[in-house]
């Protein structure tokens, strides 16, 4: 039987918890999710030749037993073969790997297998973005083996993976006999791409003896091409030629190769990954492939060059005499592929559900004043927040925000949006891909964010409610200097009589200022008793211009016969076939009974009641009854119209450039506006086309006199409209011109500027604390030391800290705080809150050696962010080091060190170092500080709002965040002239963090020392772990808005906490066991140790968040 019991439970480690036998998972389930039943049967192979394919109604091993087995019937394809590893070197010349690391963080996967690899060769890394050069470079350099060279390099961000090897590596492909190639594959448009992933890196690379066994395959047959391991299974059934076909075959045209093409490809290696021998792919190599070709990155999923070539990696081998082969293989790592490697997009905030639009429910938090003393401001960088809806393609109100955004962006705004409800985007880095694949590039600066449910803890200098929904949320950020409301509608019209009224009615009194596109929502906002700024819509002028040929103004005329359905049969028409359609016109006098047929362009957005569509369908349908042929060109939404009496194309959402192109080729626009005005009208007016409108109060008060044609709103004075204008054409013109003086007005570049000084106006005239001076202030100086080094005077350093009954150890961090060796003396000062212990008797033993300035308070005068700020105060130094009683410096050069790294930047406020566990906490604490600090010596040292972090950190994960904010008074310096004007916040705990966010937020930076090391480590037991936790979830939501710990109701915390508290004991326990140290009584220890801290930390987010949405909190 071909059933292999070992090889499926390993292979398919997901269904370790099935509660039956393999088999019976098989026969149930398991081949019709297309999983093999061993190497020797390929599931998904056997029912598309055998079975009719995904329609199969038995199991496959059960057909061939029965019959397929005596009729010969193969179990895998014929070019392909069962992979033996081996421990025999293979002489197969040099080998290369080329991993294209477009996502940094997915690197150490790989690196976790090639490290263990004993085979020589060179590994080629390449990546898009410059900061991950050098990351890139220092982890291989930390991870794999002396013996492994590495060469990293710089490419575009085009051509996915294939671009990379084929254009980057264009100069050493034929350097290397072998090439794998491999890449950081997520794939975030299906649910499986990083099992997918994870699956090819263990087939191809998975162990030392796998790499062997496939190198002896090329040793063995010098007609071996390429080898690529049997496609994952789930998307097994995604693999042919899809949009790609006529592509490849142009491209195999270009390379020289005979362009036949199977009409089926259901065997390649889908993703690309593979390995190849050099000789096999020269005519791709040597095709003189340019970056250019492969065009810019927008999301696509298929269609590309790029997609073409990851076909004809297996294609072209076979057309030029070399064999191309799949294998079968035993997973290498189970464990690997059931719990993959996180990508860093990955890292996001939970979307909320506490914020649901279109429900009343959304307004049970009441809304609340900004709060009473206002945070300080950087004027050269202000920090802009965007509440904005979910958005698909071709939204209009999203047109406008992003390019508002593009704006602000391209004026040095630091701007965060923040999602509402964001269903339709896994990751927030794919909603900002489509933003710039949709709508408009925006630079890396911009933030995009899944909007939370705890709003209350996010701050900056302004924030921005883009319609009534989002306002909500918006009225519970109480820690900015300003709240707007951007407002292209007046919601309130949208809605019947109700409770959806009410709730968008009800935005109008928050308090914010309306920052309204046009004059009537001015009106109405300010009847509404709202402070106002007017912005006007606009038309981008370098997409809508008029066509090249002067526009031809004809009079059409009425058949004046009975109309026939243009459309029968649900036949549409397409718009390049119109010629087929033979109206009558009246060109200077003459009839013509050769023209084309009139064409109108209608905005056919039918979800948005305010369009007005069904008013405009009746009024095209009556225009059709009086006996006139034309045909409408549908567009703003995928609609089926059905038959109607007139021809028609419906376009659906279209790009701006096909838009234009429309515009240009049509001869009359419809676009009707019941409430405030639209985008279309003035992208119409700049192809020179006519519009027609209804008339309303609020169209009126857009359009300057005669840019549009005004039409009653009911069908037949719309339809007496069109009649009057297609037979008009002096009236078309005249619309014309006027609206050319009318677009002159509706610039976006001045709307940009309004809108851009309002921020500016409501922040800098708030009264609030400008720091941009004191920035400016530090990149001075710091030019000065560098234009005349030998007159830059090194900073007075003081050392404070804080001290409260510290016991014996304290005796040991005294003797290496006055060892400590510089060119300048330094001072020491402490605090202490009424020892009752040996601490005194040791600072006065130390100050014979060393001079130690000690002030004392009674312990119940202490604060952390108060006695620190006490401290800072008495130190005469221009730099401030603070350290606990409890962190020892480890070596004498540290506080030299830590000062050293003012230098590292033009403006740094603050400084901190590693830290590493006692000797007696190693066991446990050591491995998670080593690996913690790790990361800051990644992504740093130096961490800015504006700075790039390496690809191991999304920017604008929680990640990206906690790297920014964190900062610890156990090991750090602070330059006392940015403390003068940003001391500490008097908290219970976490000033130190707090500080640092605000200090990055305000346009300074801080700077990671990673050879400034300190010892300090607990060993704290579950009563204590917990009164910390408690702490820390307080701290991390009131400040940060972060729940370090999943948030779950009170009823599931303790299973919860217990199962998280399992999982990070068993991780304990495998380490334990490499040293030979476990016992189920230090398992069960760590276990209670991190339950206790896991719960505290729940019960403190929550006792929080209680806190934050009560309904009288300011």
């Amino acid at each position: 039987m071909h059933f292999d019991e070992n090889y499926y439970v390993r292979m398919y480690p997901d269904l370790a918890h099935w509660g039956a036998s393999a088999l019976e998972h098989f026969n149930t389930w398991g081949w019709k999710e297309n999983r093999n039943a061993s190497v020797d049967f390929d599931t998904y192979f056997y029912k598309e030749t055998y079975l009719g394919g995904e329609d199969a109604t038995v199991s496959p091993l059960l057909h061939f037993e029965k019959t397929g087995r005596a009729a010969g019937n193969l179990t895998r394809p014929q070019h392909s073969f069962s992979l033996v590893e081996t421990t025999q070197k293979a002489s197969v010349g040099s080998v290369a790997i080329h991993c294209h690391a477009f996502y940094l963080s997915l690197l150490p996967e790989l690196f976790s297998y090639l490290s263990d690899l004993k085979l020589h060769y060179k590994l080629y890394i390449t990546v898009v973005r410059k900061v991950d050069v050098a990351a890139a470079e220092e982890f291989a350099r930390d991870v794999l083996p002396a013996h492994v060279q590495v060469e990293v390099r710089l490419v575009p961000n085009q051509g996915r993976d294939l671009a990379p090897l084929f254009v980057g590596l264009e100069d050493v492909l034929e350097e290397h006999d072998i090439w794998c190639h491999v890449h950081t594959k997520f794939s975030p448009h299906v649910h499986f791409g990083s099992k997918w992933r994870a699956y090819l890196l263990d087939q191809l690379v998975g162990s030392d003896e796998r790499v062997n066994g496939i190198l002896a395959k090329f040793e063995q047959d010098d007609k071996l091409g390429l080898v690529y391991p049997d496609n994952y299974f789930e998307i097994k059934k995604h693999v042919d030629h899809g949009i790609n076909r006529d592509a490849l075959a142009e491209l195999f045209s270009r390379l020289g190769v005979d362009d036949h093409l199977p009409e089926q490809l259901s065997h390649f290696a889908a993703g690309s990954m593979c390995w190849f021998r050099t000789k096999a792919m020269l005519p791709i190599v040597r095709a003189g492939l340019t970056i250019e070709e492969f065009g810019e990155e927008a999301a696509q999923i298929d269609g590309t060059l790029a997609h073409s070539l990851e076909r004809a990696l297996c294609l072209v081998p076979q057309k030029t005499g070399y064999e191309v082969l799949s294998y079968y293989a035993p997973a290498a790592r189970p464990e690997a592929l059931i719990n993959p490697a996180r990508c860093a997009i990955e890292d996001k905030d939970a979307v909320g559900r506490r914020w649901i639009r279109d429900t009343p429910a959304i307004s049970a938090s009441a809304p609340l004043p900004l709060q009473e003393h206002l945070p300080p401001f950087n004027s050269s960088g202000l920090q802009v927040h965007w509440v904005i809806p979910d958005f698909g393609p071709g939204a209009g109100g999203h047109t406008t925000i992003f390019r508002f955004v593009k704006m602000l962006d391209d004026q040095g705004f630091n701007q965060t949006i923040w999602i509402q409800n964001a269903f339709n985007h896994g990751y927030p880095a794919v909603a900002k891909a489509r933003i710039c694949a949709w709508y408009t590039q925006v630079s890396p600066r911009v933030v995009v964010r899944f909007l939370p449910d705890d709003v209350e803890a996010i701050s900056g200098d302004v924030v921005i409610a883009t319609d009534c929904w989002t306002a909500y949320p918006v009225a519970r950020m109480t820690r900015f200097i300003h709240r707007f409301y951007f407002i292209q509608d007046w919601e309130s019209e949208f809605h019947p009589a109700g409770e959806l009224r009410f709730m968008a009615s009800a935005t109008y009194d928050f308090g914010f200022t309306a920052l309204t596109a046009g004059k009537w929502l001015e009106s109405k906002a300010k009847g509404a008793g709202m402070d106002t700024v007017c912005w006007y819509l606009g038309a981008d002028l370098d997409v809508y211009q008029p066509a090249t040929e002067p526009r031809e103004y004809v009079s059409y005329r009425s058949s004046g016969g009975k109309s026939e359905m243009y459309n029968l049969l649900g036949r549409v028409v397409p718009a390049n076939s119109l010629e087929q359609f033979v109206p009558s016109r009246e060109i200077a006098g003459e009839v013509s009974e050769t023209s084309p047929l009139p064409r109108i362009a209608f905005y056919a957005r039918a979800y948005t009641p305010r369009r007005a569509v069904r008013l405009g369908l009746e009024a095209l349908d009556l225009l059709a009854r009086r006996g006139w042929r034309f045909h409408v060109d549908f567009f703003g939404e995928e609609l089926d119209f059905a038959e109607k009496p007139f021809s028609y194309t419906a376009h659906g959402v279209l790009k701006p450039q096909d838009l234009a192109v429309l515009y240009q080729e049509t001869d009359l626009g419809m676009v009707f506006s019941c409430t405030n005005y639209s985008l279309v009208p003035l992208e119409m007016m700049a192809c020179d086309l006519p519009v027609l409108e209804i008339d309303t109060e609020s169209t009126r008060a857009a359009y300057q006199e005669g840019s549009v044609w005004f039409s009653a709103p009911s069908v037949h004075a719309v339809a007496d409209s069109l009649e009057l204008l297609l037979s008009n054409p002096d009236e078309r013109k005249a619309l014309v011109e006027n609206a050319k003086s009318f677009l002159e007005t509706a610039s976006w570049e001045r709307s940009g500027e309004i809108v851009a000084n309002a921020i500016r106006e409501k922040v800098t005239g708030s009264g609030a604390l400008d720091v941009a001076p004191l920035v400016s202030s530090l990149v001075a100086d710091a030019q000065q030391r560098l234009a005349a080094p030998a007159l830059y005077e090194r900073p007075k350093v003081s050392i404070f800290i804080p001290t409260y009954n510290a016991g014996p150890e304290f005796d040991t961090v005294m003797d290496a705080v006055v060892a400590q060796k510089m060119d300048e003396r330094f001072e020491i000062v402490v605090i202490d809150s009424g020892s009752t212990d040996e601490t005194l008797s040791i600072l006065e033993e130390k100050s014979r050696k060393h001079p130690i300035k000690l002030h004392s308070i009674s312990s119940s005068e202490f604060g952390h962010g108060k006695t620190r700020n006490m401290g800072i105060d008495m130190a005469l130094g221009d730099v401030v080091a603070i350290i606990t009683q409890d962190a020892c410096p480890a070596s004498s050069a540290w506080l030299d060190r830590l000062v050293g790294g003012f230098q590292a930047s033009d403006r740094v406020a603050g400084v901190f170092g590693r830290h590493v566990a006692y000797p007696l906490h190693e066991l446990f604490e050591g491995k998670g500080l080593n690996d913690m600090f790790d990361r800051f010596r990644r992504v740093g040292p130096v961490f800015s709002w504006e700075r790039e972090m390496p690809g191991f950190v999304e920017r604008g994960s929680p990640t990206w965040q906690y790297h920014l904010q964190f900062y610890s008074d156990n090991n750090s310096c602070m330059r006392k002239s940015v403390w003068r004007e940003l001391p500490y916040p008097d908290v219970p705990w976490g000033e130190d963090m707090i500080w640092a966010s605000e200090i990055i937020r305000l346009g300074f930076e801080k700077v990671y020392v990673d050879d400034a090391v300190v010892y300090h480590s607990h060993d704290y037991d579950p009563r204590k772990l917990t009164e910390v936790g408690l702490q820390e979830g307080r701290m991390f939501l009131k400040h940060f808005g972060m729940h370090i710990v999943p948030d779950v109701d009170e009823g599931d915390r303790d299973r919860v906490a217990w199962d998280m508290a399992l999982n990070a004991a068993r991780n304990d326990e495998k380490m334990l066991e490499q040293l030979d140290a476990a016992t189920p009584q230090l398992v069960m220890r760590r276990a209670l140790q991190h339950a206790a801290l896991i719960r505290g930390r729940m019960m403190g987010a929550r006792e929080m968040a209680d806190a934050l949405r009560a309904p009288g909190r300011h």
